[in-house]
C-alpha cells in the first residue's frame, strides 16, 4: 500500500491497508460496495489521510455475499473511472 498510486477495491477489511499508504503518493480511493448499505467508513478513513474517495454502489449485491458485478456494468464501472481518472489528473 505505500507505493500505490490509485487503489480499487470491494469493500472489505483489506482496505483498513489503506492507514499504510503515501498520502503524498495515493491519488485516490474508489470503492465497490453494495448499493443496499453503502457504509462509508473508508470515506472517513481517506478523509483522515487527505486522500480522494469515491464509491460505486453495485445494485443488487448484499454483504452477507459475494460482491458480484454483473457483466453489464462493467461498462459503466469503466465509464466510471475513466471519468474519476480524468476529472483527477487532467
Amino acid at each position: 500500500m505505500r507505493r500505490a498510486v490509485a487503489v480499487v477495491a470491494v469493500h472489505g477489511g483489506a482496505l483498513s491497508n489503506l492507514v499504510f499508504a503515501d498520502p503524498g503518493k495515493l491519488r485516490f480511493v474508489l470503492e465497490l460496495l453494495p448499493a443496499l448499505h453503502p457504509w462509508m467508513h473508508y470515506h472517513h478513513l481517506c478523509a483522515a489521510l487527505g486522500v480522494p474517495y469515491a464509491a460505486l454502489p453495485i445494485a443488487g449485491a448484499h454483504y452477507d455475499a459475494l460482491l458480484a458485478l454483473p457483466a453489464s456494468e462493467l461498462q459503466d464501472v469503466d465509464r466510471f473511472f475513466a471519468r474519476l481518472w480524468a476529472e483527477r489528473f487532467y
